[in-house]
């Protein structure tokens, strides 16, 4: 699913810095690196933020699912809307056209109930550190192939090897995941025991997460880097977040199941929200400033923060795959080919 309120309220595209003297492709070049790594931070701090978002995640999956997703999505709308409030105030443009509105409003409906719902359906049924190596698999294999197909980004061999890297390490940590139990029975998981057709189920909504996931990181990188400033996407992604969680969670848990949330639930699904918003904020940023591909690579190194979690946090024993797994992972995002200048 994770701020920068000075770098959102600046033009969508990626500002440009004052010509320098001597050879103006060199300045090029060099604002182009200075992207690149500007990209990379954002994306390594968002997954750190998507890190702690899985984890408060985790804590209330015994909640319903459209319930989370809902107040998951809540900060986003707040912070989005308070952005593009103030933009219309300043008198800065908002509007990006009834096509775009509606491309928009149809990828966050997709990546809402594709994508957060069938997310929280997998973490409450497999856990999170097996969910995450499954989503984070299907979205480096379809955003990259989205990216190179539909945005045109170009994918080096060397990049497709790094790739290649990065999902060996994500089955690795997935492996980990089975194989590792809590030290404590105090600290066990408490997921429930499923037959294979469950599991099955479980294992394909997670995979299709990663693909909503895939088209809307997609989608953002396309609109963030033409004409259409990344708060007022944030903002109608949200919108329709709100209205279909909010209508299918008043569906299936009526006003007093609502009421009947505790407050400790509350806060926890609130504080995930948060962390979310973060991420979100600066996952878009990188869209903004790197190919998706690159970005999705980065971002995935949250896979090992949620491995490692599990062992610092929720107890789990650390297996061989773990540190084999983080070391291909950390192996691939540096073997990845840094975005060349285009016109190099």
């Amino acid at each position: 699913m994770k701020i920068e309120d000075e770098a959102l309220v600046e033009s969508s595209s990626v500002p440009a810095i004052p010509p320098e003297e001597g050879d103006p492709h060199a300045a090029a070049s060099a604002l182009h690196a200075r992207n690149v790594l500007a990209g990379t931070v954002l994306a390594l701090v968002s997954a750190v933020l998507y890190t702690l978002t899985n984890m408060c995640l985790r804590a209330a999956a015994h909640c319903d699912m459209y319930w989370v997703s809902l107040l998951k999505a809540v900060p986003t709308f707040v912070i989005a809307a308070a952005i593009v409030s103030n933009r219309r105030f300043q008198g800065l443009a908002n509007y990006p056209g009834s096509a775009v509105v509606a491309k928009l409003l149809l990828t966050g409906l997709f990546a809402h109930l594709g994508g957060n719902v069938a997310f929280q359906y997998g973490i409450s049924r497999i856990g999170l550190a097996a969910a995450v190596p499954l989503t984070f698999s299907t979205i480096i294999v379809m955003g990259s192939l989205l990216g190179r197909f539909y945005l045109k980004e170009p994918i080096s061999l060397r990049s497709i090897g790094a790739m290649g890297l990065l999902c060996l390490s994500i089955g690795l940590l997935g492996w980990h995941t089975s194989q590792a139990k809590p030290l404590d029975p105090a600290t066990s998981s408490g997921l429930p025991t499923l037959d294979t057709w469950q599991t099955a189920l479980a294992i394909g909504a997670t995979c299709i997460s990663g693909a909503a996931y895939s088209v809307l990181g997609v989608v953002i990188r396309r609109s963030v880097t033409g004409n259409v400033h990344s708060s007022v996407v944030l903002l109608i992604i949200s919108i329709a977040g709100l209205a279909s969680l909010g209508a299918m969670s008043l569906v299936r848990l009526g006003i007093s199941g609502i009421l009947a949330t505790t407050s400790d639930d509350f806060a926890v699904m609130l504080l995930g929200g948060l962390f979310n918003a973060g991420g979100f904020f600066l996952l878009t940023r990188a869209l903004q400033l790197t190919p998706v591909a690159y970005v999705n690579v980065v971002n995935a190194s949250q896979t090992a923060m949620a491995a490692v979690a599990g062992v610092l946090y929720f107890g789990e024993s650390s297996t061989a795959a773990l540190f084999a797994g983080v070391g291909l992972m950390t192996l691939g995002i540096v073997l990845m080919d840094r975005p060349k200048h285009p016109a190099k």
